[in-house]
């Protein structure tokens, strides 16, 4: 049953208890009336509504009136949605109640009505059925008897009733009929009715059901408020302290951070493989607490930051074993983790932390401002998203120039099927609007009381705003429950005045800038591969041997019947007693005009005694990089600039092996052929 909606504006209910009487249009509040006529949970109503197709279990056609039987399952702040027996629903608008719903006064009555209805419906089909086997002569007797009575009985029916027909062929014609039409048809009506049957018999529940949503609504309260104590109570308890030191000034502010960062990112630690996992967080803690990171991850004397362990999955190979699959979604759920890092002068702390900080921990400025019109788009009762009128009306004016340009496609391309149509998509009227995705107008509603799913979208940004204040409650907890920020005056976040001394905001994130187009790291290792060649020292082609290798192997196994594990696919793989070309090589044999670089070593023979075995690479200047070409510090411009740092693992693995190589912390390997 679709949505009852009448676009008018109608404040928020006070109390759904007290609610009815008369609606004055000139404020739409609602007055108290007679206590029979309160709109209340549990309650039974017939609903007015318009057939949008052919009922005929209804006795409705399409576009006439007809009126359904439901009971009050919710009431928001200006809707109640009714539910019928058979599971239907519709959201009325209070603004619609007395236009729309019809209180029953004596709604057990119905039901049982009703049930009667239903019980004598198949009663019926039953005698039908009976009537038509005992006419057919093949009822079959429900009674308790013997095994020889039974059979004789059978048998003795059956022959008296082909004596008795006339026309054998007109009966078996009608045991034929009543096999494949008739019988079926019947117990199909009677499965209906029965069907019916239960549903009326269970309709009395739905106002039981009714009576539990508010005993809901507490304990979801019940639980935020315990969820909310043990982030300000457990706070002291997961704390673990980095390193240790003088603390900062008494009267010195916490900056918190708006920024969540990411530690693989920041650190780079284990670039060569990957990048860092939450089994290195001692290890980060370790790096965060040198002065020269401390000073830029944490840049006040008291500063607040929430880091994860890391922004995307890393790869980790399962070769299809079921058990390292497990393990490996538990890693990478623990990669999620949330830490908050605060600084206290000298002094750095971790904090494991039970929530999730989305990318920012607090908004910029208001979530909903006061007088911004909104848009919501509801997908199967939810909220799918929500955008400003304003951008809405640049999006729908985006769509008809759009649908413009759709319309003049299809006219000139009249023998062309609309599949083919570079604009509108052939499913419906769905425009693809550049930087939003898919757009249609008539998806979008009005935020406002005129919108029977206001609630929905107002508890959307009222758990917003919650996730947001528990970053006051955290904050709370380290002032009052915690050492770490010691010492400290006194602290109540909940004044205005005190927040406002103790607490700084700072929005890196929302308010940062940035100078023109982020960095290009393809272009920036075109231009050093440009003087690539013989001499030269080059990273890169251990990985391309490595991944080549992988395929050699996964392509042995789906011939070799005896591994069994086609599954087992290697992304790199490192045969043993082959070295490969090395991470680090010169260039010893180059080909200027293909741009392709030839490494030769030698790997072990796979037989005990004989000679090693010669092997050669070609490698094109692509999948390479030029550390010979390269200055330390290059890395910097990638890795300053947040855009570029969070791609690390495109650049890190070659621009911090050339950073390493140059100071000596890596060697090219030396090459002996014989």
């Amino acid at each position: 049953m679709s949505d009852i909606v009448q676009h008018n504006e109608t404040p928020a209910q006070a109390d759904p208890a007290e609610v009815v009487a008369s609606l004055a249009p000139e404020t739409a509040l609602f007055t108290a009336c007679q206590p029979s006529e309160e709109l209340a949970l549990g309650q039974w109503y017939w609903v007015k509504s318009v057939a949008k197709w052919n009922n005929e279990s209804a006795g409705v056609k399409e576009g006439e009136e007809y009126e359904w039987f439901g009971c009050a399952m919710q009431i928001g702040s200006n809707y109640v949605k009714i539910k019928s027996p058979t599971g239907s629903y519709a959201r009325v608008h209070l603004d619609d109640y007395w236009t729309n719903l019809r209180r029953e006064e004596n709604p057990e009555a119905v039901i049982a009505s009703e049930v009667e209805a239903c019980q004598a419906r198949s009663k019926a089909l039953i005698a039908e059925i009976h009537a038509l086997t005992q006419r057919l002569g093949v009822a079959k007797s429900q009674a308790i008897s013997g095994p020889a009575t039974s059979s004789g009985e059978s048998a003795g029916s059956a022959l008296v009733t082909l004596s008795g027909q006339s026309d054998l062929h007109a009966y078996q014609g009608a045991l034929t009929i009543a096999k494949e039409k008739t019988l079926p048809a019947l117990h199909e009506e009677l499965k209906k009715a029965n069907e019916q049957l239960v549903v009326w018999i269970k309709a009395s529940t739905l106002a039981l059901e009714a009576s539990i949503v508010p005993m809901r609504e507490t304990i979801q309260m019940i639980n935020d408020r315990l969820f909310s104590f043990g982030l300000y109570a457990g706070l002291a308890e997961s704390a673990i302290q980095c390193c240790s030191g003088a603390p900062a000034s008494r009267e010195e502010p916490l900056h918190v951070m708006q920024r969540r960062c990411y530690m693989d990112e920041e650190a780079l630690l284990s670039y060569e493989a990957g990048g860092m996992d939450f089994r290195g967080v001692g290890e980060f803690d370790a790096w965060i607490s040198k002065p020269e990171n401390r000073d830029r991850i944490l840049p006040f004397p008291r500063t607040l930051v929430a880091m994860r362990v890391r922004r995307s999955a890393k790869e980790r190979e399962t070769h299809g074993d079921p058990l390292a699959s497990f393990i490996r979604i538990e890693e990478e759920y623990a990669d999620k983790w949330t830490f908050l890092y605060v600084r206290n002068g000298e002094q750095v702390w971790r904090i494991a932390c039970e929530i999730d900080f989305g990318p920012m921990i607090f908004p910029d400025g208001a979530i909903h401002r006061d007088g911004e019109p909104l848009m919501v788009k509801m997908h199967a009762n939810s909220v799918d998203r929500i955008i400003t009128r304003a951008e809405y009306e640049q999006n729908f004016a985006t769509y008809q120039e759009i649908v413009a340009k759709s319309k003049a496609w299809r006219l000139a391309n009249p023998k062309e099927h609309t599949i083919r149509d570079p604009y509108m998509s052939f499913l419906g009227d769905t425009a693809e609007i550049p930087g939003f995705g898919s757009f249609r107008p008539y998806d979008w509603k009005p935020f406002d009381r005129s919108n029977v799913h206001y609630d929905e979208v107002m508890a959307v940004l009222s758990a917003k705003v919650k996730e947001y204040n528990r970053v006051a409650v955290i904050i709370q907890g380290l002032f009052d429950r915690s050492e770490i920020l010691h010492p400290h005056p006194p602290v109540q976040t909940w004044r205005p005045e005190s927040f406002s001394r103790s607490v700084r905001l700072v929005y890196d994130s929302s308010r940062a800038l940035y100078d023109g187009e982020k960095p290009d790291f393809e272009a920036f290792r075109a231009k050093l591969n440009a003087s690539m060649g013989p001499g030269s020292i080059v990273v890169g082609q251990e990985r391309f041997w490595m991944a080549r290798e992988a395929d050699r192997e996964n392509a042995r196994r789906d011939r070799t019947y005896r591994v069994g594990a086609s599954s087992h696919r290697y992304k790199f793989y490192k045969p043993d007693g082959n070295p490969g070309p090395g991470r680090i090589a010169t260039i010893e044999e180059w080909k200027p005009r293909s741009r392709v670089a030839v490494f030769t070593w030698e790997r072990e023979a796979r037989s005990w005694g004989r000679s090693p075995i010669l092997q050669t690479l070609a490698v094109p200047a692509t999948e390479m990089f030029n550390i010979s070409a390269y200055k330390q510090g290059d890395f910097k411009q990638f890795f300053v600039d947040p855009r570029t740092r969070e791609e690390y693992l495109k650049w890190a693995p070659l621009l911090l092996t050339a950073e390493d190589f140059l100071a000596s912390k890596l060697q090219a390997p030396e090459r002996s052929v014989s």
